[in-house]
C-alpha cells in the first residue's frame, strides 16, 4: 500500500513541476524494491515531465522485462518510442 501512495506522490509533484522532487521520491522507492516494475515505471515519472523521453526507455524496458504483462509499461514504453520517432520499439 506505501508504495502505490509514493507512486501517486512521485506523479503529483511532476504534475506540479517539482521535478526533482518527485525524482528523489522515485529513486527511493526504487531502492527499496528493485525488482519492483511498478518502482522502474515510476522512475521515469521526471524524465518524461522535463522532456527527456529517452532517458525514460531503458527503464520502461527493464519494467516490462521484469512484468510482460504491465500494460502501464507497455503504454508508457511505447509512447516514449513514439515521442523519439521510433513507433517499432518495444512491441
Amino acid at each position: 500500500m506505501r508504495d502505490m501512495v509514493v507512486s501517486w506522490l512521485i506523479a503529483a509533484l511532476a504534475y506540479a513541476g517539482m521535478i526533482p522532487e518527485s525524482s528523489s521520491a522515485a529513486a527511493e522507492l526504487l531502492a527499496r524494491d528493485p525488482a519492483s516494475p511498478q518502482a522502474w515505471v515510476f522512475s521515469t515519472t521526471s524524465f518524461v515531465f522535463s522532456g527527456d523521453f529517452a532517458a525514460a526507455i531503458a527503464p520502461l524496458e527493464r519494467a516490462v522485462v521484469a512484468n510482460p504483462a504491465d500494460f502501464f509499461a507497455h503504454w508508457e514504453a511505447r509512447g516514449g518510442s513514439i515521442r523519439l520517432g521510433d513507433p517499432r520499439r518495444n512491441g
